[in-house]
């Protein structure tokens, strides 16, 4: 019997199984590597799963990389060492993982729990963690689990509870009323506690029906408000309106109502939410407003009428300015920061010959002569740099046709209201003539310097002549005291010696006082008084201690002659008014 085809076909079988082993193999590790490259691709989750030791601990037996981004550890950490994970938990959330883990294994359920981490960095963030435990054919436990990170989850819901608490507190201390309305039933779902300020009802009486339209809406309004329930009903809403409603005191409120309909999936109104405001003053204050309109319209055409008397006036005011600025012999000019002119009066067109078009949007230094701009370049920056003002300032411009022009300036700066340097306003006159007079004075005056240089040197001549001249003056008085006291006294007193009479004796007596007054200083200081020859007389017989009467006898004259000349000498030498003897004032002169 042939054998050997049975184990041919066993080993065909073989053979085949193999390949299909290994096909359902390499099948295999084809869907773990597409699991392991989804899992590990994963944005905000990481894929786990742990195994239960008999030892009581526990180990990961895979999770994808996706750890390395969540958690801020590496794969390898976490194969190593499941607490890597568990320490990032913060201790209040680890107690929570047990509970929930306990509950999850009675009966083998799904365990959903969020936990807060720490991670390496310091950073915190929320995870939930998803897994479901089941148990292997050896009997470990084995919880096949997704940790996904809902920090922005949280956060918005975290958001989301800040903001309906805001709403909350905004709603709760607006003093506007803040309600919510179901439809078609027209039940209040919520009203803000302001309604008791508002209508005089609290939220209770709105939420228990004691509070109706037919109740609280003023009968002015009743038609108003039943059209626009009408309309509000069929889905058309005005977003605002307003209505006078009664107050529970009995008094009489306006209301602005601002509304937001709600409406379902299928664009039926389900709701309204609205704002109530208590406009009541701001009625009444339309009204004040509305009486006051009629006063304000004549006010305003009063003001009106005043505003248009004073354009008027204004535009002659402007006239006349204009027609004095023209009038100026001269011109008038502004300029800016730069000194480049942005007006100039018609006088620039008599004094220079350019026109204006020339003349605006050009500065002073395009109409001077060369060594005149090297002059005036380092002052007009100066100026412009301290912002100072320029006081008859004088150079010298070019005419159009080519001839000079000689110009005084004057200018002072103006501002804007932070003190900015905005330019320049100021005048210009033509001073030509007055240059050309100027220099001719120059040319007299120094004309008039050389004279006066030669007659001080004529004066310095008469001068040597006139101390010359004083010097043989003086030796002719010496010459002439000389001869009297040589030639005419010694006679006079040999004369005084003999035996004339009482009448001679007293005219020799005085010829020799007055011979020796002639040869003293003080017949030089009477002439030098400007003193007559009868005063000089007189003056020196007072000298002498002779009385008015005594004089007037030795003179010939009447008593009062003598007294007049008294008084002359008295007032030539500075004594009229004064009590000062005058025979001690004479003998105190030389």
């Amino acid at each position: 019997m042939d054998t050997s085809n049975p184990n041919q076909e066993l080993r065909e079988e073989i053979s085949a199984l193999k390949l299909h082993i290994r096909d359902l193999q390499r099948s295999e590790l084809d869907r773990e590597q597409r699991l392991r490259n989804v899992t590990n691709n994963l944005s905000n989750a990481v894929v786990y799963q742990i195994t239960g030791l008999p030892d009581g601990s526990r180990r990961f037996t895979y999770v994808s990389r996706s750890v390395e981004r969540l958690n801020e550890v590496t794969v390898e950490e976490v194969m190593a060492d499941a607490g890597v994970i568990y320490r990032q938990v913060l201790p209040e959330y680890r107690a929570i993982v047990t509970e929930r883990e306990e509950e999850a294994l009675k009966n083998l359920t799904t365990l959903r729990v969020e936990v807060l981490s720490r991670l390496p960095s310091g950073s915190f963030r929320w995870f939930e963690y998803t897994s479901t435990p089941r148990r292997q054919a050896d009997g470990l436990l084995v919880w096949d689990g997704v940790e996904v990170d809902i920090t922005a989850r949280k956060h918005a819901e975290e958001a989301l509870q800040e903001s309906e608490n805001r709403f909350r507190r905004l709603a709760e201390n607006a003093p506007d009323l803040v309600y919510r309305m179901s439809l078609p039933d027209g039940k209040y779902e919520y009203v803000s506690p302001s309604s008791l300020q508002i209508t005089g009802f609290t939220p209770e009486e709105h939420y228990n029906g004691t509070v109706g339209a037919e109740r609280t809406v003023h009968p002015d309004c009743a038609g108003y408000f039943e059209e626009q329930w009408e309309s509000l009903l069929k889905g058309e809403m005005p977003s605002t309106y307003e209505y006078k409603i009664i107050h529970k005191n009995g008094g009489e409120r306006w209301l602005h109502q601002r509304n937001v309909l709600i409406r379902d999936k299928k664009g039926s109104p389900v709701a309204i939410e609205g704002i109530v405001t208590d406009i009541t003053d701001r009625k009444r204050m339309e009204e004040e407003l509305r009486m006051h309109r009629d006063h304000l319209g004549t006010l305003v055409a009063e003001r009106t009428d005043q505003i248009r008397q004073e354009v008027v006036r204004r535009k002659e005011k402007e006239e006349q300015y204009l027609a004095l600025v023209e009038s100026i012999r001269g011109w008038v000019w502004e300029a800016n920061a730069d000194l480049v002119h942005t007006y100039a009066s018609s006088g620039m067109q008599e004094i220079l010959g350019y026109g204006l078009e020339e003349f605006i949007g050009k500065s002073p230094v395009d109409f001077m002569p060369a060594g005149e701009i090297e002059r005036l370049k380092p002052l007009i920056r100066k100026t412009i740099c301290q912002k100072h003002s320029f006081i008859s300032l004088h150079h010298t411009a070019l005419h159009k046709k080519g001839h000079p022009v000689f110009v005084e300036v004057n200018g002072v700066p103006f501002f804007d209201q932070k003190g900015k340097l905005l330019g320049y306003r100021g005048s210009c006159h033509d001073i030509t003539e007055q240059k050309r007079t100027m220099d001719a004075l120059k040319e007299r005056e120094e004309e008039l310097t050389v004279k006066s240089k030669t007659l001080e040197e004529v004066n310095a001549a008469l001068r040597v002549l006139l101390k010359q001249r004083e010097e043989d003056r003086e030796d002719l008085e010496q010459q002439f005291v000389s001869n009297m006291r040589e030639m005419i006294l010694p006679y006079i007193l040999k004369a005084k010696k003999g035996q004339p009479d009482r009448a001679h004796k007293t005219y020799l007596e005085i010829a020799v006082t007055n011979l020796n007054e002639i040869i003293s200083p003080f017949l030089n200081t009477m002439r030098q008084l400007n003193f007559t020859p009868r005063e000089i007389e007189v003056a020196s017989l007072v000298k002498d201690g002779r009385t008015t009467k005594e004089i007037a006898e030795l003179m010939g004259v009447a008593p009062s002659a003598i007294d007049s000349h008294r008084n002359n000498i008295r007032i030539k030498v500075g004594l009229n008014k004064k009590k000062i003897n005058l025979r001690s004032y004479l003998l105190s002169l030389k």
